[in-house]
């Protein structure tokens, strides 16, 4: 048994070591598109869980007047974005894309001012250029923030595919619902759907969802507004609020909303599960706050049924900053997690974005101080163009991915140009 002594230095030399850990940050590099947009922005990048140097990803490309005449472009890397090739998807806005256990792609996205909601999958043969996109499928009015996941766990829907999305852009509807569309064909039909009311007279979003090792289906639900009555839109919160359903039949049904944090704002949420061995079935939630600012993060071993206390992962002082969280990422061998966020900084009059980084290795116990990873700002014009007003900080997402040599690869919109073009970076943890 060690002695008293023998541990407390123990315990220091482990918090030393982790004091001397740092983050690099890699070049800052253009992902050049096959059409030069001048917007590129809110896009969403995934690995293929069965060959992770295949990336997919989409990104929204141009809004010419509104929402109805959005285009999309997916781009695609099979060297784990050393290279990138990219084609155009002429419809819609609010992208997602999912990769198939028999490699085809399958792309989210809502159509028509917000009111229509399809999904389009890409068949592929025997090779990439080969691929044709076919089967439009068309899921009904007033949708948003649909999210495509694929079950990649050894439970009894592993390989079926996921369409997540809120019910709450109608103004005459005060009773949102989440939306679970389950595909049991590869994307082709979505037959299986649940449409869900976890809260009365409230305004939710559904944040980003995560299938557990057993299968079962994780939503966190933001609650943000109120509605009173014979008024059409909701009256928000001072603080919102985060809570979590689960599904373990598949979608069909779904447990009692179980509460995980307070005082959040309405960013971009991510809930990320650990795969490693020493925190396997660890679930983070990362989210910005509101009042407080700054972002936080909390994490369950129970599978969502209880949270630990929100620990603020960034280190900012500054009154005029607000942080807006982005997404996270975890390492399967190591357990190491990277939280990738954007910071809004109003300077001479204009207002600024930089991109932060921070990572935690004793499982999100304690997290380095965070490395700005963007090279210059990003302030973007808005007298430009309308959807820059909507989305100044590049959109609502931006993504992070966990790289089997144990790095992180950043993907951003960046306004240092003038105009938003895609950027990525790589970061490493030394």
């Amino acid at each position: 048994m060690l002695s008293g002594v023998s541990a407390t230095l123990l315990m220091l030399l482990s918090v030393f070591a982790y004091s001397q850990q740092r983050i690099i940050v890699g070049e800052n590099i253009r992902i050049r598109l096959t059409k030069d947009y001048n917007y590129s922005f809110e896009n969403t990048v995934i690995a293929d869980p069965s060959y992770p140097e295949h990336l997919v990803g989409c990104v929204l490309t141009m809004c010419p007047d509104t929402v109805k005449n959005c285009t999309n472009t997916l781009i695609e890397s099979t060297d784990g974005g050393k290279t990138w090739s990219s084609e155009n998807i002429p419809w819609g806005a609010n992208p997602w894309c999912v990769t198939l256990p028999n490699a085809d792609i399958a792309v989210s996205y809502i159509y028509g001012l917000n009111y229509m909601l399809g999904i389009k999958s890409a068949s592929r043969s025997n090779s990439i250029k080969s691929r044709q996109w076919t089967s439009e499928l068309l899921l009904g009015s007033g949708y948003d923030h649909n999210m495509l996941l694929l079950d990649e766990s050894r439970g009894p829907f592993e390989g079926h595919i996921y369409l997540i999305a809120t019910q709450s852009l109608r103004a005459d509807d005060h009773d949102p619902f989440v939306l679970v569309a389950r595909s049991l064909d590869g994307g082709k039909t979505f037959e299986q759907r649940t449409f869900y009311q976890p809260f009365k007279n409230v305004d939710i979003n559904a944040k980003t969802p995560v299938i557990l090792e057993n299968g079962t289906l994780a939503i966190p639900i933001l609650l943000r507004g109120q509605f009173v009555q014979g008024e059409s839109k909701a009256d928000p919160f001072e603080d919102a609020s985060n809570w979590l359903i689960t599904s373990n039949d598949g979608g069909q049904t779904f447990s009692a909303p179980k509460f995980i944090s307070s005082k959040s704002g309405d960013g971009y949420h991510s809930l990320t599960l650990n795969r490693s061995p020493k925190w396997r079935g660890r679930l983070y939630y990362t989210f910005n706050g509101k009042k407080d600012k700054g972002i936080y993060i909390t994490h369950s071993d129970d599978n969502g049924e209880s949270w630990t206390k929100t620990l603020k992962i960034d280190n900012s002082v500054i009154k005029t900053q607000e942080d807006i969280a982005a997404a996270a990422a975890v390492h399967e061998k190591n357990g190491t997690i990277g939280v990738l966020y954007l910071s809004r900084v109003q300077s001479n009059d204009h207002e600024c974005y930089s991109l932060f980084f921070t990572t935690s290795t004793d499982g999100g116990n304690t997290f380095i101080d965070p490395v700005r990873v963007n090279s210059e700002d990003s302030c973007p014009d808005k007298t430009k163009a309308w959807y820059i007003n909507a989305w100044p900080q590049g959109g609502d997402y931006c993504s992070l991915i966990a790289k089997p040599d144990g790095s992180f690869l950043a993907i951003w919109s960046d306004a240092r140009t003038g105009s938003f073009k895609l950027y990525q970076s790589t970061i490493t943890i030394k």
